[in-house]
């Protein structure tokens, strides 16, 4: 993984498919701190440049960006829609008021269909939108027409808290003369656009894993924009860019930057980087904690052997964060070291001196804490952490990160 200064970076264009992103390595430290200082307070974020993770995957494919233009069967503005298919048909339901309901679901990266939770569904009249509402977590919406008439239905993976850029998906049409089911939709297997629904999975999977583990989400305040394909694996300005729908753990990856930034008091910062290697402790927090939330979304917290098997820095692969190979640069100067360290601390696999199974609620709740210094330094959130846990857990807190090579005292 590097993460690179661009002090002129180029602007390439993704035909179309997406306004025009920066790209190449990334964008102006100056502008980028510009634009997050009035959230300076909140974010405690000090950011020299773009993270651009261009060592994590194999990089920009300009194939995907040709395939989604020749998919689109309608084009407005940098906006693409595509087709769908009908897996129910519209039914007319019994009722004499005009509430509309329908489903969306989606085909995974495995093969399964799964509901589209948490998407937009947007009801039209010709061109006139005319409202709006979020599917609930079986996929379903409802919606109340103002008045009988032909009204047709599009979806976007656009909510309060993420949105994946520029993309909306053809829903039923019908006749309404009364209370009308528009059936169930799904994204057409097998199509680039398709596997838009994957990074959308991995922000469901998120979302999941908080609810899971019971972390609130007073903190999310700000939407996250999702750009796909684009010319790297980075995260800018509540921006995630990525350039595989299928890398589920580079996504995670990025996605957990930006999770990072708006629920953590602990800083970012650029320059280069790889996962194996030493760098300054600031950045190796910030990947490693991205790495390990990753992780967490993806894995099993009893797994002996967590690991990314495939797409995470593939000429390192498998990414093992339980068990480290011992040429990887030692201490809190390296990334994969701190992902490991928060990883033993979390999962429940007992193994040598980790004794300890913090929730992500407690490990979150710590180093979100604002009434402490904010963290430049692994060995500083581990601070926050032993603030913010019952004095019996310190010891088995510190034989962790011990065990993970931190420099403790």
């Amino acid at each position: 993984m590097k993460l690179r200064l661009a002090f002129a970076a180029s602007l390439l264009t993704l035909a179309a498919c997406q306004a025009q992103p920066q790209t190449g390595l990334g964008t102006n430290p100056q502008t980028l701190n510009a634009q997050n200082s009035s959230q300076q307070n909140l974010q405690n974020i000090t950011t020299q440049g773009v993270i651009d993770d261009s060592d994590i995957s194999a990089g920009f494919r300009p194939q995907i960006a040709g395939r989604l233009q020749q998919e689109a069967v309608l084009r407005r503005g940098n906006e693409l829609t595509f087709a769908t298919r009908a897996l129910k048909p519209i039914q007319r339901m019994q009722r004499n008021d005009l509430s509309l309901t329908g489903r969306l679901v989606f085909t995974d990266r495995l093969g399964s269909v799964k509901p589209g939770a948490l998407a937009t569904a947007v009801l039209y009249q010709g061109e006139r939108k005319i409202a709006t509402a979020l599917t609930d977590n079986d996929g379903r919406w409802q919606i109340t027409a103002p008045a009988a008439g032909k009204y047709s239905v599009r979806y976007s993976f656009d909510n309060p808290r993420w949105k994946i850029n520029n993309y909306t998906w053809q829903g039923p049409e019908a006749d309404v003369q009364g209370a009308t089911d528009f059936g169930e939709t799904g994204l057409l297997p097998g199509t680039q656009n398709g596997q838009a629904a994957w990074i959308h999975d991995v922000y469901l999977k998120s979302l999941a894993l908080f609810e899971r583990e019971g972390v609130p989400l007073d903190w999310w305040k700000r939407q996250i924009s999702t750009v796909w394909p684009g010319s790297g694996d980075y995260y800018t300005s509540y921006t995630v860019t990525l350039t595989g729908a299928e890398q589920w753990d580079v996504n995670g990856h990025e996605v957990g930057h930006a999770i990072y930034h708006q629920a953590l008091n602990a800083r970012s910062q650029g320059g280069q980087h790889k996962i194996d290697e030493c760098y300054s402790p600031t950045l190796a927090l910030s990947e490693g904690f991205a790495t390990f939330f990753s992780g967490a979304v993806h894995l099993s917290k009893d797994d002996p052997d967590a690991r990314f098997d495939k797409f995470l820095v593939p000429r390192r692969a498998p990414i093992r964060i339980e068990n480290v190979p011992q040429d990887v640069c030692k201490g809190q100067r390296n990334e994969w070291r701190v992902a490991s360290a928060f990883w033993e601390v979390y999962d429940t696999h007992v193994d040598g001196a980790d004794q300890l199974s913090l929730g992500l609620k407690t490990i979150f709740g710590a180093l979100g804490r604002r009434d402490l210094p904010t963290a430049g330094s692994t060995v500083e959130a581990y601070q926050m952490l032993l603030k913010s846990i019952p004095a019996e857990q310190h010891a088995a807190l510190k034989a962790g990160f011990l065990q993970n090579t931190m420099e403790i005292q």
